[in-house]
């Protein structure tokens, strides 16, 4: 999962400032994406040495992948492929291949695979990967099938170049009393780009007039103004996506097996304080 490629990269860079290196790790970076992947490797000998000298290459999914932290490792010479799928589709659907990264997007559908995005932007899926139904649960498996194509939950978009971009959960989504749509996952991209910020949560609280944009913060360690992070994100934000209210989180968020949070307990959580 792409938490761990970035505790991995925290660690390596925690011990590079540790050593007074930063300045030049950050010129090594700049030089290993100019070089060709095997001398990226010998520049970096000695990070792949203490990572054991035979890593090559991860396969990344179950969340999206910050695109940065996948140029760091890519410099050092390890091949990153981002995709997406899930257990009913055992488990891949999309994937970019090495020859066009692209860490924006969960990438292309593979040969065989059948993708296409609903007009409510429902990402649905038909294939031989994909499973013939939940075990003795009829009324389920009927609720995830439409003509024949296995409804993800997940919405997404195609771009022009046909790499799939995903929004996050359907049933995450926000619906405000405008009729407009919130992805939260958009927001909490800008959001978790602020220096102060460790990690959120983006739902959509209930209010007086309907849903409300609110983001669950965890700060960093030394970092106390919440205020501030929310301020600067929503300036880059359209109007209807701005945060309208937010709480500092005390400790981690709620998360499953996979680090995925578990929204639905954020929400109970913040409906009874």
């Amino acid at each position: 999962i792409p938490q761990v490629l970035s505790l991995f990269m925290k660690g390596i860079e925690a011990e590079v400032e540790r050593q007074h290196r930063t300045k030049l790790w950050k010129l090594m970076l700049r030089l290993g994406e100019r070089l060709p992947m095997a001398l990226r490797r010998k520049l970096f000998f000695q990070v792949h040495r203490k990572l054991g000298g035979a890593l090559e290459i991860f396969y990344a999914g179950g969340a999206a992948l910050d695109p940065e932290v996948a140029r760091k490792w890519m410099a050092m010479g390890v091949k990153i492929i981002q995709g997406y799928g899930a257990t009913e589709t055992a488990p891949v659907v999309t994937a970019h291949p090495i020859s066009r990264p692209r860490y924006d997007s969960a990438g292309l559908p593979l040969p065989g695979v059948l993708v296409r995005v609903a007009d409510d932007g429902e990402v649905m899926v038909k294939g031989d990967n994909v499973f013939a139904g939940y075990w003795d649960a009829p009324d389920q498996t009927a609720a995830v099938f439409e003509d024949g194509w296995y409804k993800t939950g997940d919405l997404g978009q195609f771009d022009s170049e046909g790499y799939l971009h995903l929004h996050g959960r359907k049933k995450d989504m926000i619906v405000l009393d405008t009729g407009q749509n919130v992805f939260p996952e958009d927001i909490e991209k800008v959001l978790n780009t602020h220096a102060a910020v460790a990690d959120s949560a983006v739902v959509g609280l209930p209010g007086r007039d309907g849903p409300q944009v609110h983001a669950p913060i965890v700060l960093r360690e030394g970092h106390t103004d919440a205020q501030e992070a929310v301020a600067w994100t929503n300036g880059q934000l359209a109007e209807h996506q701005r945060i309208r209210g937010f709480t500092v989180w005390a400790g981690d968020l709620p998360r499953t097996h996979t680090f995925k949070v578990k929204k639905h307990e954020v929400l109970a959580a913040l409906e009874h304080t």
